[in-house]
């Protein structure tokens, strides 16, 4: 049975139409408790969903780390994790389960990615959308608990790298990671530009993050990563500084 997984950090009722849906559709469904209110987790308890975490926010990382420990003491062979905000319709959740045994079989194959875009051969992917195998988990090891919210998907994936595993896309319409994402998009140069504050915690995580990342693929010399992750770094620092002036010109 395929288990759809979540991490919930103050969610709105998308998080609970995904969990119907893919009840629906077969799913076994585990959230990890972030943070959540009291009306929301009488609502959760009122599921058939499976409830990890204590209500308080310990990241993504140990979230991750502490479902996998589960998923094996349970002997659960797959997962998949969709973010809170991300929309999943009907006919994704029917084509996801109908489909990644079969890419599993590849022997090659680290995770799956589920998206509504198709990359061919990517280095990197993001968590929401992201198929895990346990056996593959326990080939390279668990998500890395002392990652808190930045790049835990991105320390992953160059783990999979260094273990000569691969990443595969897969298009997969009816998934929508960006219609629920935070910010606002203000026109520079007559082109419509997505921006978001992290603020100063937020960004110490990122910055932290990526660093470490940085020194380790520089270290194992995969300088195509360092490359990605060396770029990360000056774009979002630039695009905070961006995304601050134009929220303190909209308060004049």
């Amino acid at each position: 049975m395929l288990v759809f997984f979540s991490v919930l950090y103050n969610p709105s009722h998308n998080l609970i139409n995904s969990l119907r849906k893919a009840i629906n559709h077969g799913f076994y469904c585990i959230v990890y408790i972030n943070t959540v209110d009291h009306q929301f987790m009488q609502e959760l308890e009122k599921m058939d969903v499976v409830i990890l975490g204590n209500n308080k926010n310990v990241g993504l990382g140990l979230a991750f780390y502490e479902l996998e420990n589960f998923m094996v003491l349970q002997n659960f062979e797959y997962f998949i994790y969709f973010d809170q905000d991300t929309i999943v319709d009907d006919n994704a959740w029917t084509s996801i389960s109908s489909s990644y045994l079969t890419h599993f079989e590849n022997k090659d194959i680290g995770i799956l990615h589920y998206s509504n875009s198709y990359k061919v051969k990517p280095k990197l992917v993001i968590n929401s959308g992201s198929l895990f195998s346990i056996n593959i988990l326990k080939q390279i090891g668990f998500h890395d608990k002392t990652y808190f919210v930045e790049c835990v998907d991105y320390e992953f994936c160059l783990r999979l790298k260094i273990n000569n595993l691969k990443i595969i896309s897969i298009k997969c319409d009816g998934i929508d990671h960006e219609s629920m994402q935070d910010g606002f998009s203000r026109n520079i140069l007559f082109i419509k530009v997505p921006l978001r504050i992290y603020h100063k915690e937020r960004m110490k995580d990122f910055n932290n993050a990526h660093f470490r990342l940085l020194e380790n693929s520089l270290r194992r010399r995969l300088f195509s990563f360092s490359f990605y992750f060396l770029k990360s770094i000056v774009r979002q620092n630039v695009m905070e500084f961006v995304s601050k002036l134009f929220k303190k010109q909209l308060c004049y």
